[in-house]
């Protein structure tokens, strides 16, 4: 049988108050001694590891809580993807823009591609936006224009955002957020609609967007939507040549490779970035995710940018 821990340690506990009180320990009481002793470390050495267990499991834990996220928070923060989506339809003279019935479809592709940010055009009003964010995520926040246009600009970002709005003289507006990226970076975002019919108003559009994001003093900025021009298909001093002149002057264009983003084959759907040290940028259009008459694809463009520095990596 064998003994417990308490018994080896009261055999033991005995064998060393007689020892002290008694100098003269025989040699049978020493091999006693010495075979209690054996016992005692057999027995009772697992216990020892328990203080160190436990000092192990709370520092796994506190690693846990707090470095963990750091890393992780960095490594997500490198990287910046981007959605932007026309969701409206094919023009017809009654309504072409987004219906409610679309709105299940659309919450589902932006949870699958799980963007950052999503610049959608052609939605009705706050109430429709309303309606989408009630499918999203609550992580999701969203604001959309107000302007004379019955189909507009929305702007969604999962990051922390201050919207506004940038209006231009035609009446159109586009609709803009400060994110903050890191601590200490701050990135414009402007999503747009420039207008389909007019390749004047388009030109004076994008100029005016532009200068509304620096006049807020933002270098670093990105510009996406729908476009509405095609320069490729164009003469080589028509005004949507010199509008793609004038952006690709000012910014890069992102999604260059990306190919058509509409039913008609053509490129109307850009995205623009200004003033990020981008370390690599990849781009793809999503051709399976039109629905009810849908006229464009989903462009999305993801940037890798140089990890920034912050005061938890120092």
């Amino acid at each position: 049988m064998v003994p417990s821990p308490r018994a080896i340690w009261q055999k033991m506990h005995s064998l060393i108050k007689r020892s002290i009180h008694h100098k003269d320990v025989t040699p049978k009481q020493s091999e006693h001694m010495n075979r209690w002793r054996q016992k005692l470390i057999q027995y009772l050495w697992p216990l020892t590891l328990v203080p160190l267990v436990s000092i192990a499991l709370l520092v796994h834990h506190l690693l846990s809580i707090s470095l963990v996220p750091i890393v992780k928070e960095t490594q997500e923060r490198t990287s910046l993807r981007l959605l932007t989506w026309n969701v409206g339809k094919i023009y017809l003279l009654w309504d072409s823009r987004v219906s409610d019935g679309d709105l299940q479809h659309i919450a589902a592709v932006i949870q699958e591609i799980n963007p950052h940010l999503a610049a959608l055009q052609e939605f009705r009003d706050q109430a429709q936006l309303n309606r989408l964010m009630a499918l999203l995520s609550k992580e999701w926040r969203g604001a959309i224009t107000e302007d004379q246009y019955d189909r507009r600009a929305v702007l969604l970002s999962r990051l922390p955002s201050r919207f506004f709005p940038l209006p231009s003289s035609t009446g159109r507006e586009a609709q803009a957020a400060i994110i903050d990226f890191h601590p200490g970076l701050q990135i414009g975002v402007v999503s747009l609609h420039l207008d389909a019919f007019d390749a004047n108003r388009r030109l004076l559009q994008a100029e005016e967007f532009y200068a509304g994001v620096l006049r807020l003093g933002e270098n670093r900025f990105i510009m996406a939507g729908d476009f509405n021009m095609d320069p490729t298909i164009t003469s080589q001093n028509s005004i949507d040549q010199q509008l793609y002149q004038f952006l690709t002057r000012e910014m890069v264009d992102a999604a260059a490779q990306s190919g058509a983003t509409s039913l008609i084959s053509r490129r109307l759907d850009y995205v623009f970035y200004r003033g990020l040290n981008v370390k690599r940028a990849s781009e793809y259009v999503i051709r399976d995710k039109r629905i009810n008459m849908m006229d464009h694809d989903p462009v999305v463009v993801e940037l890798v940018l140089q990890a920034h520095v912050t005061s938890e990596e120092n």
